[in-house]
């Protein structure tokens, strides 16, 4: 079999979210690059928060596409990069400080969060990402890039009448039944934006490709891919994206369907 790209979600895809990467996952990863394949992350984290961990060094990917497709690195080259202009990261700022929801804006190199919500920032992303990422107070103008932006309580946004201006130049993707949860990515991008530019980058195609992932902003990506595979406990718009529904991420759905289309023996 030819070279593949191999693109995995991590949340709820390549591990759940506050436990290890599954040993048959480690396993397949190993197999698939021992093929000649090319195993590469692509989440919605940023790049400081999607490297903060010592198992993405570990486990040996070629590449990641991070911050929901605005930011993609192969062998450590920078090959597409975009970010808000300093006027939209303040114009959001002050919107979602405005509405009053508990937000962090995310770039690169860390978290950047209203300094009158530290406590509450520290207790929701501290406690998840640990002291490796860094929480950065915000102060208009002299961050660092903001590529997007996670809201915590994204249901004061529709009780405040918010979400039309957000939605005229972000896509809002919700977790949660209630909508407590709600990742704000420029319109434009997704992580099929940043997949066609790395695959334009290798000279690639999408035919080459294979993409795993669970949730809303996976499902561009599950469509664009030659393959597109679903975790067993997705939600139900990756699956209805997805072209194979595989077992749960906490077992050894990757490894089945990576030998179910014999990228692996």
């Amino acid at each position: 079999m030819d070279s593949k790209l191999v693109f995995f979600d991590i949340d709820g895809t390549l591990k759940p979210y506050h436990s290890p990467v599954p040993e048959p996952t480690k396993e397949a990863l190993r197999l698939l690059r021992g093929n000649g394949h090319l195993p590469i992350l692509c989440t919605g984290r940023t790049l400081r928060v999607a490297v903060a961990n010592d198992w993405a060094e570990e486990l040996n990917f070629a590449g990641i596409i991070c911050a929901a497709g605005g930011h993609v690195v192969y062998r450590g080259e920078t090959v597409y990069f975009d970010a808000l202009t300093p006027e939209e990261t303040a114009w959001l700022h002050d919107l979602l400080w405005g509405c009053g929801c508990t937000f962090v804006l995310e770039g690169p190199e860390g978290l950047y969060y209203e300094p009158a919500q530290e406590a509450a920032v520290q207790a929701l992303w501290g406690n998840v990402f640990g002291p490796s990422v860094p929480l950065v107070p915000y102060s208009p103008g002299q961050q660092p890039p903001v590529q997007k932006a996670f809201v915590a309580s994204g249901q004061l946004l529709e009780e405040r009448g918010c979400v039309s201006a957000l939605a005229e130049r972000f896509q809002l993707l919700w977790y949660g039944e209630a909508h407590q949860m709600v990742e704000l990515v420029p319109k434009e991008l997704s992580k099929a934006t940043g997949i066609q530019a790395l695959l334009t980058h290798l000279g690639m195609t999408r035919e080459d490709t294979y993409a795993f992932g669970d949730g809303p902003n996976d499902v561009e990506m599950l469509r664009f891919c030659g393959c597109g595979i679903c975790m067993g406990d997705g939600q139900p718009m990756a699956k209805a994206a997805a072209d194979y529904i595989t077992g749960p991420c906490d077992g050894s759905g990757i490894y089945d369907a990576c030998h179910h289309f014999g990228l692996i023996g």
